[in-house]
């Protein structure tokens, strides 16, 4: 948008208004929504789900089709009364069906389930084996029948994560990437989210490969950052003095001499700096020369004028 298109006035004409009815009147009618006459053998089926702190549901009305078709959706957090209490009451009403799907499917990547691919490979087994006979093997741990990778980063409580047969890898990025709810994120997002749950030798770069052989994700997802510039390295100084980095800062109040900018100067080659003040950021207009080359007999080579 314009910055034309943004200042512009919000003008709600009847035009706007009776569009606006009509396209209320065309989502609440056949064939969007049937409503229950009492007499038609209109189904309604309801599903639910719930967690540790909220509930969800969907009412749908089945069609003559067969198919489904939303009415309303329903969530709410739970009360610490409901959270304590684990028994809802609901009120069914004309609703024909009611399906819960709470505590339907548990993760494929549970303690047993990697238990069970842990010692189906060779090297893990081998660690197992000596783990169970009380060797003691750095950075792991094995607890109720799994092996775990403990690390410790800066700044963070340790971490204790089960450690992923090669045989799984494959899966879990499938999981954790390419399914519809995963988000398709990113390299670093993806290490990220992994990292703290999982752990496998060479982790990053799996996880870069992965992402980098979805076709669908390099030919959608847009670079958010900027190209690389066309700027080229500088040739190193010969010397003292021959390139040095200038900066002005200011304008700062006045001195009593009536200076009002600092210039700073940063020599390239022994990181030498210095500071002098200066009335204004040009040429002494009693000279017509730089300070500079007052006091050091030639003009500075700054770098931007470097070749």
């Amino acid at each position: 948008m314009t910055s034309e298109e943004l200042n512009a006035t919000f003008n709600w004409t009847k035009q706007c208004q009776n569009a606006f009815d009509i396209l209320k009147q065309r989502l609440s009618q056949y064939p969007l929504l049937a409503f229950d006459d009492g007499k038609s053998k209109l189904t309604l089926k309801l599903n639910r789900d719930a967690s540790n702190c909220g509930l969800g549901g969907v009412l749908h009305q089945v069609m003559e089709d067969g198919k489904l078709r939303p009415i309303q959706y329903l969530s709410r957090s739970l009360s610490p009364d409901d959270v304590v209490d684990q028994q809802i009451d609901l009120m069914s009403g004309r609703v024909n069906y009611i399906r819960t799907t709470t505590m339907a499917s548990t993760s494929p990547f549970d303690s047993t389930t990697i238990q069970q691919r842990q010692l189906k490979g060779i090297n893990i087994q081998l660690l197992y084996d000596k783990l169970l006979d009380g060797d003691h093997i750095k950075s792991l741990e094995l607890h109720t029948g799994v092996i775990y990778k403990i690390l410790q980063r800066r700044g963070r409580a340790k971490l204790k994560l089960p450690l992923i047969p090669t045989s799984m890898v494959k899966s879990l990025l499938e999981a954790y990437h390419d399914s519809p709810t995963s988000g398709h994120l990113g390299v670093n997002k993806a290490w990220n989210k992994i990292r703290d749950r999982y752990y496998w030798s060479g982790m990053y770069n799996t996880i870069k490969q992965h992402i980098l052989s979805r076709k669908k994700c390099q030919q959608f997802k847009v670079s958010r950052t900027r190209p690389a510039g066309t700027l080229q390295p500088m040739a190193p100084p010969t010397g003292v003095l021959d390139l040095m980095g200038l900066d002005f800062i200011g304008p700062l109040p006045s001195s009593v001499a009536g200076n009002k900018y600092i210039l700073v100067c940063t020599v390239y080659l022994s990181r030498w700096a210095f500071v002098t003040f200066a009335y204004n950021t040009s040429k002494q207009a009693t000279t017509g020369i730089e300070p500079f080359k007052l006091m050091y007999g030639r003009d500075p080579i700054l770098p931007f004028d470097a070749p």
